[in-house]
């Protein structure tokens, strides 16, 4: 009986964090440029969404080098 009571606390704890990081996410910056009304918009997100995809590919590979070498 304990042990359930345990369980459902920690279920509700876990729904309630999840609610929460939802929310967080939907306010984003990045989230509303995702989904504006105006297809300009929509598509500057794309373009900044793939820059940044780019920049952050080309950070990894000059890392993952950078360990290459120096191992």
């Amino acid at each position: 009986m304990i042990r359930k009571l345990s369980i459902e606390k920690r279920k509700k704890k876990i729904k309630d964090q999840l609610k929460a990081e939802q929310v967080t996410t939907e306010n984003s910056f990045f989230y509303k440029l995702q989904n504006h009304r105006f297809w300009l918009v929509r598509i500057f997100a794309a373009v900044l969404h793939s820059v940044w995809v780019i920049i952050m590919a080309i950070g990894s590979f000059l890392a993952w080098l950078a360990a290459m070498i120096s191992a």
